[in-house]
């Protein structure tokens, strides 16, 4: 096996960084082509009453409600006439 130079590390490095690239890049259009319009944090209008248990929770009582609009995100719908200043993402989709 021969002696690695200083230029055939510099070339391996190279073309590592340009194979990465490469892949990164055919990644990135593989997913955006694939990509589901449809991305929620959380299943639109999810509702759910959590009942903890007291043995395992100890000093939280009671139960509690967890509530998903229908954009997937916890708290009340948006109203439509909203505009937001810096994210309107209704726009996006």
């Amino acid at each position: 096996m021969g002696k690695l130079t200083l230029k055939k590390i510099i070339q391996n490095l190279i073309l590592l960084f340009i194979s990465c690239l490469f892949v990164v890049v055919i990644l990135e259009v593989a997913l955006r082509i694939m990509k589901d319009d449809n991305y929620y944090v959380w299943t639109p209008n999810l509702k759910a009453i959590l009942k903890p248990l007291p043995d395992l929770f100890p000093g939280i009582k009671g139960e509690s409600r967890f509530l998903v609009n229908s954009d997937g995100y916890r708290g009340d719908d948006i109203p439509e006439d909203v505009n937001y200043k810096y994210c309107n993402w209704r726009k996006h989709y």
